[in-house]
């Protein structure tokens, strides 16, 4: 009996430890890559609300992947004017900016100053 609850605990431990392991990326991964844009430009932070209906966008013609399901990805790889006019923005169902995939979700970029050098870009009807 003894040895079984020790074994019990053990393996409790064990769990929780596993547990704490897989928190860390978690946490870590919600804080935006470092935005190495120049002066007057800002890396792209995307909110995607379309449940599904948007895989990628191009972006004054960058082609970015939404690789995860999360809603706020970032895109320290594309770079647009830090504030002021809306980019040339399009959106796609296909996973790599595929013509044939093309559809029209409503785009609404954020014209004020770019926070962690990253501009917002809404995409759905979350904005409106």
């Amino acid at each position: 009996m003894k040895k079984r609850l020790i074994g019990m605990i053990a393996a409790g431990g064990a769990a929780a430890a596993a547990l704490t392991v897989t928190a860390s990326p978690a946490q870590a991964a919600s804080q935006p890559p470092q935005c190495q844009a120049d002066a007057g430009t800002a890396c792209v932070a995307v909110t995607n609300g379309t449940k599904g209906q948007v895989h990628s966008i191009s972006v004054n013609g960058q082609c970015v992947s939404f690789t995860t399901d999360s809603v706020n990805q970032y895109f320290p790889e594309v770079t647009v004017a830090s504030s002021g006019a809306s980019p040339t923005t399009l959106t796609y169902s296909g996973y790599h900016c595929e013509s044939t995939s093309q559809n029209s979700q409503p785009v609404g970029w954020f014209t004020g100053p770019a926070a962690d050098n990253y501009r917002w870009v809404i995409i759905g009807r979350i904005w409106q």
